[in-house]
């Protein structure tokens, strides 16, 4: 027992002389045991903070819905453990006769509530397609669709939408890539579709913010392969627009690479694929102070091809969104009022075989300093995606 006793002794005056040693260490250099076990705690506080929020707001509530898309900000702000954004992203087409503008019109409703529920504007985009196939501009400006788009904006007032429910609208987007079916239709045709389309929904919705969205590499019209786009003025497609009716302009822009065997050169700076000269001309053209940029990276390309896909570093992906950052500053230094949609779906199993999301810790690391950077430089944000 005394063995015991006395090796009992000896390890507690041991621990004591060990912990005076550490306390006379600390003094030496003017420094606090105590003090630099908070201080080391809250640097890894501060470190975890930085690392994970996006901006210092409190999240929006969002709850008791299904839409898709305010699913999919709900799973992001939980991502970034803050408020991400309160704009989303959604898109609707053209109805074909009165009984599908009143059930699209019928969709419409419920989304916008919802969004208008939970504090998120919309940012309606109209793609000129219907059931039936894509819309000619041409034949649109005949007034052979009238009835059937004022009949969807009447339904939509008698559902008892309000305005402050409308978000914003962007009527026919990307009218100069091959996408769309604009067989001999000019850049003329499609101001004039815009204002047609705009002039009905004014009827019922007076103090809509309507948008356009143009792609920065214009393309001819049969160019189906997107060889031949170039970075042109878009002058020829704004000049005609009901400048009363216009609120922004929106520029496209997107990096591209080619696939694994190809030694085409990529696209990756914005500022040739998102130029912001481009926009700022067109917004003179018609006279606004907003324009915003729809644009995004992928972290992969060619999913389902495996031995053409192309994985895209963090760190170019970061590089992509410094350069679009540059660009929207620019615009800012001018005295313009600037927002940005990116796109962060994940369409990898689509015809696209495009990853836009940011998964990866290193990816997410990457979303969550750019969210943070437009937060710090007054550039509000918009996302689409959807959480099928």
């Amino acid at each position: 027992m005394k063995t015991i006793t006395l090796l009992l002794i000896l390890l507690l005056f041991v621990s004591f002389v060990a912990f005076g040693t550490i306390i006379v260490s600390f003094a030496l250099v003017d420094k606090s045991f105590i003090s630099s076990i908070t201080n080391q705690r809250d640097m890894n506080e501060v470190e975890t903070v930085s690392i994970g929020h996006c901006t210092s707001k409190v999240s929006l509530d969002i709850r008791d819905t299904k839409d898709p898309a305010l699913l999919s900000l709900k799973e992001t702000q939980n991502t970034c453990l803050s408020y991400v954004t309160n704009r989303m992203m959604i898109f609707t087409d053209m109805p074909k006769d009165a009984k599908v503008a009143q059930e699209n019109a019928k969709e419409m409703a419920t989304r916008l509530r919802e969004f208008n529920k939970n504090g998120v504007t919309p940012v309606v985009i109209v793609e000129p397609a219907s059931d039936w196939g894509l819309i000619d501009f041409q034949e649109f400006n005949t007034g052979f669709y009238d009835n059937w788009v004022d009949t969807y904006f009447k339904a939509l007032k008698s559902s008892g939408i309000s305005q402050e429910e409308m978000g914003i609208w962007v009527p026919f987007p990307e009218a100069n890539i091959p996408t769309w079916n604009k067989n001999s239709a000019t850049p003329k045709d499609f101001a004039l579709g815009v204002n047609r389309y705009g002039g009905i929904l004014m009827r019922y919705y007076p103090e809509t913010h309507i948008s356009i969205l143009l792609n920065s590499a214009t393309y001819d019209n049969e160019d189906y392969d997107w060889i031949y786009g170039e970075y042109v003025s878009l002058k020829p497609y704004v000049e005609y627009l009901d400048k009363n009716l216009i609120s922004s302009v929106g520029l496209q822009g997107f990096p591209w690479v080619p696939q694994l065997s190809s030694a085409s050169n990529p696209l990756e700076n914005p500022s040739q694929f998102l130029n912001h000269r481009l926009a700022q001309e067109a917004a003179e053209i018609i006279g606004v102070k907003e324009i915003w940029f729809n644009t995004g990276t992928f972290g992969r390309k060619y999913t389902q091809t495996p031995l053409e896909e192309v994985e895209i570093s963090s760190e170019k992906r970061k590089a992509i969104l410094d350069g679009v950052t540059a660009e929207s500053l620019e615009l800012q230094s001018k005295g313009y009022e600037i927002w940005v949609n990116l796109f962060v779906e994940d369409k990898s199993s689509t015809t696209e075989q495009t990853d836009w999301s940011y998964k990866t810790d290193t990816d997410r690391q990457v979303f969550v300093e750019f969210v943070r950077r437009l937060n710090e430089e007054n550039i509000l944000l918009s996302l689409f995606d959807q959480k099928v």
